[in-house]
């Protein structure tokens, strides 16, 4: 039954140019990030590389899981969004498999299933987050760089504890 309450000063920069929320994805501009998409539907394959780049993102396709767990072997990748439903190797197995070998690249699963089917067993399985298809790109870039910050340790958190 505690309350906290508290008054935080921000000061505005002004020498920063002023833009819309909606286009903020929090990504150093120093940095670039590098993206391991699994994804089998080649028009969901071309939409989500662009969708990227355009937001300065490198990015590599994988048709497949086990296509994704051999490219995971070969590059260094920050973060995996993997297609739940794919041939050959799903996305399920393929993230059980990547975390027996690599517990620290967040992997984020897309998925045009009802999300309250996986939100029990998704930490589960592996995956750090979910993205429901048809995604709003707000949501999928700040769930993007959310896990990226989070895995190397570049967020602030503040934790109040009583």
């Amino acid at each position: 039954g505690s309350k906290f309450s508290f008054n935080v000063d921000f000061k505005i920069d002004k020498n920063t140019k002023s833009e819309s929320i909606k286009n903020e994805t929090h990504i150093s501009e120093n940095k670039k990030y590098n993206i391991l998409v699994a994804e089998d539907n080649k028009i969901n394959q071309i939409v989500t590389k662009n969708l990227l780049k355009k937001e300065g993102y490198s990015c590599t396709i994988a048709i497949n899981g086990e296509k994704a767990l051999e490219a995971l072997r070969e590059q260094h990748y920050d973060l995996i969004l993997m297609d739940i439903n794919m041939p050959v190797m799903n996305g399920n197995d393929a993230t059980k498999a990547i975390r027996k070998f690599n517990t620290k690249i967040p992997i984020v699963a897309l998925t045009a299933s009802n999300i309250e089917d996986l939100k029990e067993g998704y930490k589960a399985i592996g995956y750090n987050d979910i993205i429901t298809k048809p995604f709003d790109n707000y949501e999928f870039f700040q769930t993007i760089s959310t896990e990226i910050e989070n895995a190397k340790g570049e967020k602030f958190k503040l934790v109040i504890a009583s």
